[in-house]
C-alpha cells in the first residue's frame, strides 16, 4: 500500500471483516479493541505506552484475566484465564518486574498448564453449586454460566491436574459423583 487512500481502504476492510453484526454501523469488536487499548495505556504504561507493554498486549489480545495473583513484594503477577479459544482451558501468564520499575515482562508465552475436565450441566444456573459441591469433595472446580449462539450453558471446569494419573483419578471421582466429564481442550 503506497497511498493514503489504499491504507484507509485496507483499514476499513479490516474492521468490516471483524464486525460481529455485519451491515450495522456499530462494530462492537472494534469498540472493544479500542477500549482495551485505552485501559492498557491507563493501567500498564511505564517508560512506554501501555499498549506496547507485555501486559498491555496480553490484555488487548485476550481481554481481562479471570483472576490475578499479585505479589507486589516480589514483584510478580500471575494472570489466569478460564478459557482462551485456540489455547485452551486454565491458561496462565506470568509477569515479573526484575528492575522494580513497573516494567513487567512476560516470563513465558500464554499456555494451558495441566489437564482439565469440563462438565456441562445444561442451563439453570447450577454451575456454582455444582462447583461448590466438587470443591467440598477436594476437587479444584470453578463454575460459570456461558452463552453461545445456540444456548446458555452452565459449566464446571475441574483442574488443573499435573499428570495423567491424577487426571484419571479425578475422572473416576467425578463419575462416582454422578457427573459425565469431558476432557477440556
Amino acid at each position: 500500500m503506497k497511498t493514503d487512500p489504499e491504507r484507509d481502504h485496507f483499514i476499513d476492510q479490516f474492521w468490516l471483516r471483524r464486525n460481529p453484526t455485519p451491515g450495522t454501523v456499530e462494530n462492537t469488536f472494534k469498540e472493544e479493541h479500542y477500549r482495551r487499548i485505552a485501559y492498557a495505556n491507563e493501567h500498564f504504561a511505564s517508560s512506554v505506552p501501555g499498549w506496547k507493554t507485555d501486559r498491555g498486549r496480553i490484555y488487548i489480545t485476550y481481554g481481562p484475566p479471570d483472576e490475578i495473583d499479585d505479589h507486589p513484594e516480589v514483584p510478580r503477577q500471575l494472570w489466569r484465564f478460564r478459557n482462551i479459544p485456540g489455547l485452551g482451558y486454565g491458561v496462565e501468564v506470568e509477569f515479573t518486574d526484575p528492575g522494580w520499575k513497573g516494567e513487567f515482562r512476560m516470563v513465558a508465552p500464554p499456555a494451558a498448564r495441566g489437564f482439565y475436565w469440563r462438565v456441562v450441566l445444561g442451563s439453570g444456573n447450577a454451575a456454582e453449586s455444582a462447583a461448590q459441591s466438587l470443591r467440598a469433595k477436594g476437587l479444584p472446580a470453578a463454575g460459570w454460566h456461558r452463552h453461545t449462539d445456540q444456548a446458555s450453558l452452565d459449566e464446571v471446569l475441574i483442574g488443573p491436574y499435573p499428570d495423567e494419573a491424577s487426571f484419571a483419578k479425578a475422572k473416576a471421582a467425578l463419575e462416582a459423583a454422578g457427573f459425565h466429564p469431558e476432557r477440556a481442550q
